[in-house]
C-alpha cells in the first residue's frame, strides 16, 4: 500500500531477462510532518490509499480520537471533497488517519488536510497536494519486427494483504490518439502483468496503459511510451 511521504518517484529498470523492464514506485508515502506541504501525483484512473501518520507529533498513550478531513482545488479554492475523497478513516492503533482518494482531472491540483483531535486534547493539523497528472512512467524503443515482453512489476504499490484482482491493458497511437494492435497477449501473475508487445509503423509512438484493480479495491496505472524506429 503506498504511503504518502513526499513527491511520488517512477523508475523502470532493465531486467536483464528478455529485454523486459520492471516498474518500481518508491519512496514511502507517509504525511508526517506538520506545517510541511507534502505532494502525491496520481492519474485520475487511480484511487490509492494515502496515509497521514500523527506518530512524531502523540506522546506516549496519545491517539487521535476524532478528525476532520477537507478537500479544496488550489486554483479555485472550491471544495472538492465529495469528487476526491473515497473514504476515510482512523487506522487500527489510532495514530493513522487513511484518506482514499480518486478521480481527478489531469492539470488539477488539491489540498487534502486533514485535523486530528487527540485523547489528550490536542489537535493536529497535516497538508498534502494532490496533483492529478498523465504521468508516462518510462519509454523504450524496438523494431517493428521485434517482439517484447514487458513485464509489469505492482509490488511497490500493493500492501500488505492485496493482490491483483483484474486488470486491463490498452495502446493507442500517440500521433492521432487511435487505437492500435500492438499488445497481443498479456497475463496476470499478481504482483506481476506480462505483456507482449510487437509490430508498429516505425517512426510511431505509441502510449501503453496498464490499469489493474486489487482485491482491496484499490486502483492503480503504469503508463509507458513504446518508441518504433527501424534501423
Amino acid at each position: 500500500m503506498p504511503n504518502v511521504g513526499g513527491t511520488l518517484v517512477y523508475r523502470w529498470g532493465n531486467t536483464g531477462i528478455n529485454n523486459e523492464f520492471a516498474f518500481k514506485r518508491e519512496g514511502i508515502m507517509d504525511v508526517k510532518e506538520e506545517n510541511k506541504l507534502q505532494k502525491i501525483t496520481k492519474s485520475p484512473y487511480e484511487k490509492i490509499p494515502v496515509k497521514f501518520n500523527f506518530i512524531n507529533n502523540l506522546g506516549a498513550l496519545e491517539q487521535v480520537l476524532s478528525y476532520t478531513s477537507t478537500c479544496i482545488n488550489t486554483s479555485t479554492g472550491v471544495s472538492t471533497k465529495a469528487t476526491i475523497i473515497n473514504t476515510d478513516s482512523i487506522l487500527a492503533g489510532g495514530t493513522v488517519v487513511s484518506v482514499v482518494v480518486q478521480a481527478g482531472t489531469i492539470g488539477e491540483k488539491h489540498k487534502i488536510t486533514v485535523t486530528a483531535t487527540t485523547n489528550f486534547g490536542n489537535i493536529l493539523e497535516y497538508d498534502c497536494i494532490l496533483d492529478v497528472a498523465d504521468d508516462l512512467t518510462s519509454s523504450f524503443r524496438k523494431q517493428s519486427g521485434e517482439k517484447k515482453v514487458i513485464q509489469n512489476d505492482f509490488t511497490p504499490v500493493l500492501g500488505t494483504g492485496d493482490s491483483i484482482n483484474t486488470f486491463v491493458v490498452s495502446a493507442t497511437k500517440m500521433s492521432d490518439g487511435t487505437t492500435a494492435s500492438i499488445t497481443s497477449f498479456s497475463t496476470k501473475s499478481s504482483p506481476y502483468i506480462l505483456t507482449t508487445v510487437s509490430s508498429g509503423i516505425s517512426r510511431e509512438k505509441y502510449h501503453i496503459r496498464i490499469r489493474i484493480v486489487s482485491t482491496l479495491g484499490y486502483q492503480y496505472e503504469k503508463s509507458v511510451v513504446m518508441e518504433v524506429e527501424d534501423i
